[in-house]
């Protein structure tokens, strides 16, 4: 349960983060208006259910280069069309989502981008005790705002040393890269018997089509145990084995000289154990502790030099979903992990971080509601062999409206306010302050057919 609502969280922190106004009100299934159509607002056709949506929206972004030293502010631009199939057959669903979004921005247009994205979802359950869930998705992605490499330029030898300031230099075009990933769970054991247990593989690839340096890729496989205690209260056993990979092939350099492959890895085990419980009517939370085990493995091609560093990681995660109301939900999720670096992905280094969310979905009436969140993540990049780079603290506050004019029209207000302390330590161990404050406004209409 609080997977799925941890998921929805998640999905409105992106939707914000894309400089979608509104969160989950973007999406809400509205009242029927006749013609046809129940409350969700789809269109039935052979058997399927389909459900367009269209959201357009003007804002002002006033960093839109993310500096302290060279703000500029820019309005924005934003549409955003998708179309959603589903099949329904009893408990199992077929489902499958394309959906666009394009940003522009008059003050920059460098740093215009368009993703598009395609996702098909299957549950199944064979019986009452085996059932298979399969997440295939794949898109051409953009790193919004972010550091591209300019024209000729070698991302990886960029520094401050050779005159030319990184912090300008790389400002030119968000990073485009094509992501794919499959994830496959197969869950065994009747969901009202004393133990349930679930195996899950997960492969997720990114391919930069101009920083090849850049391509990674993730392989997890892992087990989830739950056994029934009390009533409302379940323990869990949690392990899993994850590799998370740069793989960069290099062929010819600009001297015509061939460079070597390079080959980094961090591989992570993690044993947790926890439990979940339904401390009260309205209340649902769970608690995970444990440790992840963390190994380096950096190797060029054909010499083959490898070094390792290790790392023990004492983890705790905790999620609660509280419903003071039937029509009011507030979440808390507190997690500690390794990940990939998102703002530079040419430097091929990772993230050891720990993230806090906590928010607050309120409808007042039928046609307004609101959204509150706070996104905590403290962290420090390191590189391939383990070693520390630099710390970043970063605080985000979002702010939402909905109000639904019609039942197929919604318009969404958004603020989002980010706050971020970086220090970048250059290879000739010059400093480039990573440091900026950003505010984000946003109001955009939602069109539901």
């Amino acid at each position: 349960m609080q997977g799925r609502k941890y998921n929805r969280l998640v999905g409105v922190v992106v939707l914000n983060m894309a400089l979608l106004a509104s969160t989950k009100a973007l999406s809400v299934e509205v009242s029927s208006g006749g013609y046809g159509r129940d409350a969700t607002g789809y269109i039935e056709a052979a058997g399927i259910r389909f459900t367009p949506r269209l959201y357009m929206g003007v804002g002002y972004d006033d960093n839109i280069y993310k500096s302290k030293s060279l703000v500029t502010s820019s309005s924005t631009f934003s549409a955003s069309p998708s179309l959603e199939a589903r099949i329904t057959s009893g408990v199992n669903l077929y489902r499958m989502q394309f959906n666009i979004h394009s940003i522009r921005y008059p003050s920059g247009r460098k740093l215009d981008y368009t993703n598009y994205g395609a996702k098909f979802d299957i549950h199944h359950e064979f019986t009452r005790r085996h059932r298979l869930d399969i997440n295939l998705y794949a898109a051409e992605l953009h790193v919004p705002n972010s550091i591209g490499p300019d024209k000729g330029t070698d991302p990886l030898s960029v520094s401050a040393a050779d005159g030319r300031d990184p912090s300008k230099l790389n400002r030119q075009r968000p990073i485009e890269f094509i992501k794919q990933s499959v994830d496959i769970r197969y869950g065994f054991g009747n969901k009202l018997a004393r133990a349930q247990s679930e195996v899950f593989l997960n492969l997720d690839g990114r391919q930069h089509k101009k920083m090849k340096s850049a391509d990674a890729g993730i392989k997890m496989l892992g087990y989830n145990f739950h056994y029934r205690l009390m009533p409302k209260t379940k323990m869990l056993l949690e392990t899993n084995l994850r590799n998370m990979v740069y793989d960069s092939r290099q062929s010819v350099n600009s001297a015509g000289v061939r460079e070597e492959d390079v080959y980094q890895k961090f591989n992570v085990k993690t044993y947790l154990v926890g439990l979940t419980w339904d401390s009260t009517a309205k209340t649902t939370s769970y608690f995970k502790a444990g440790q992840r085990f963390r190994v380096t493995d950096v190797r060029s091609v054909p010499t083959k030099n490898s070094g390792a560093g290790k790392e023990t990681m004492n983890v705790l995660e905790a999620g609660m979903t509280y419903n003071p109301r039937p029509h009011s939900v507030v979440q808390l999720y507190v997690v500690r992990d390794y990940s990939y670096e998102s703002d530079d992905p040419a430097s091929a280094t990772f993230t050891k971080l720990v993230n806090g969310i906590i928010s607050w979905e309120h409808g007042w009436t039928e046609r307004y509601r609101t959204y509150v969140a706070l996104d905590i993540m403290k962290g420090e990049t390191q590189n391939a062999f383990g070693e520390l780079l630099r710390y970043r603290d970063t605080s985000v506050l979002y702010v939402a409206l909905s109000w639904r004019l019609r039942r197929w029209l919604s318009v969404n207000v958004g603020f989002r306010h980010e706050d971020r302390k970086d220090d970048i330590q250059m290879i000739d161990d010059s400093i480039i302050d990573g440091t900026y404050i950003r505010n984000i406004f946003n109001i955009n209409v939602a069109i539901i057919l």
